[in-house]
Formats: structure tokens, C-alpha cells, sequence
């Protein structure tokens, strides 16, 4: 993507999380990447301490997924990560974790489940 793209991509995700805030809508923000110039890009919006989430399930690059993710921890310092998927080696933090098969069935193209029942909750800190 673009520089324009990224920027105008982020700026929609953060809209939509304020408009739900606005209806009481709990909104947590995905965080996602690609090089590094788009880190400070795709934390824009996002405040120190809250929760974020992250997606494991189609990572091509471990190497390059996991300098993002540090880059966010350090940033961010989120309270929790939520992850969508088998958590890398070297993922540190509270997580949350669901697999990716939960989260988005293959018999269920394009349908995300509901997610926050606690039972399913999978909660691992390291």
C-alpha cells in the first residue's frame, strides 16, 4: 500500500472505534502493519494503556511481525493483546488468545464469530 493508503486505512479504522465508543459500543483496535515506516502510522489514535489486537493468522514474515510488535508494546504499552491465533515465540505481554479458526470458521466464509463469551477466553500471560 501507499503512504496515502496506510494513513487513510488507519484513519477509517479509528473513526470507526470512536463512532461505536459514542453508542457505547466497546470499540478495541486492531493493530496491523507492514515495513517499518508504517509503525507510527498505525498507532496513531490509539491511547497508552488500553487494549489492543493482533492477528497471527496470515504472517508471512515472523521476523518482521515481531519488530512491529515490539515497536507497539513499547509504544502503547497496552494492558492486554488480544490475539487472533497461535502466538509467536518471543510474544510478551498479557494475551488473550482465540485461534484463528474460532474467530473466522472456514465454513463461515467471511462471517466473524462472536467472541466475548469468557468461557472461551484462552488467557495467558508471559
Amino acid at each position: 500500500m501507499s503512504q496515502a493508503q496506510v494513513i487513510g486505512n488507519t484513519y477509517k479504522n479509528r473513526w470507526l472505534g470512536c463512532f461505536w465508543q459514542q453508542y457505547d459500543v466497546e470499540a478495541i483496535p486492531t493493530v496491523s502493519w507492514a515495513e517499518q515506516w508504517t509503525y507510527p502510522i498505525c498507532i496513531q489514535g490509539i491511547p497508552e494503556h488500553s487494549p489492543i489486537a493482533v492477528s497471527t493468522g496470515s504472517i508471512s514474515d515472523p521476523e518482521m511481525f515481531m519488530e512491529g510488535y515490539r515497536y507497539f508494546l513499547d509504544k502503547l504499552h497496552p494492558d492486554y493483546v488480544i490475539c487472533y491465533g497461535k502466538p509467536l515465540p518471543g510474544m510478551t505481554g498479557d494475551l488473550v488468545l482465540f485461534r484463528y479458526e474460532e474467530a473466522f470458521p472456514p465454513s463461515k466464509k467471511g462471517v466473524q464469530e462472536e467472541l466475548f463469551e469468557v468461557s472461551r477466553w484462552i488467557h495467558k500471560e508471559i
